[in-house]
């Protein structure tokens, strides 16, 4: 579970193979993202302080970067040996 910095939008993942993203205001669903394959399991995610972008790690050893209002993938980053249990912003400069 993730929420932005203004508590505004909160991120959810489960053994289901989504993430699903809720306005808490209105309790509303604003995006819903599913792993490509029958394999892939998001483990974690993160948004980030502003709440347009989201960031995942999975079982298939990939980081990646969506954006959270229309769920286009934006970037991949591969390299991870084994699964990727945890994912965070920073704003470290």
């Amino acid at each position: 579970m993730s929420f932005n910095y203004n508590g505004n939008l909160l991120a959810t993942c489960g053994g289901d193979r989504y993430i699903k993203i809720y306005d808490v205001n209105s309790s509303r669903l604003v995006q819903s993202l599913s792993t490509n394959s029958a394999e892939n399991l998001f483990i974690s995610m993160a948004l980030d302080y502003g709440g347009e972008r989201l960031l995942t790690g999975s079982t298939d050893k990939t980081v990646s970067i969506y954006h959270s209002q229309s769920g286009k993938h934006l970037h991949s980053f591969l390299g991870h040996g084994d699964k990727v249990n945890s994912v965070t912003w920073t704003n470290y400069k």
